[in-house]
């Protein structure tokens, strides 16, 4: 799938069942979606990569911020057609 758009799209015809996360769900609201909480999942890797040699502060806010999000929110969503 080239985005969450196309994937929700091949949800929604019935050809996919898709594991999301939280954020996603949220963002992607679609009433020909129903969207229900999984439990007993292994934990998912989301790495961030940036150049080692980068100084930028708006690099640095974003890993900040990654590492933030990733530590209070470890909640998966699944959408089902």
């Amino acid at each position: 799938m080239a985005s969450v758009e196309q994937l929700l799209e091949v949800v929604a015809l019935g050809q996919a069942v898709a594991f999301l996360s939280r954020s996603t769900t949220e963002r992607h609201q679609r009433p020909d979606i129903a969207y229900r909480p999984v439990t007993g999942l292994s934990p998912s890797a989301v790495m961030v990569a940036w150049p080692e040699t980068s100084r930028s502060a708006a690099v640095a806010t974003f890993v900040q911020a990654a590492h933030d999000v990733a530590t209070h929110h470890t909640d998966h969503m699944t959408a089902l057609a």
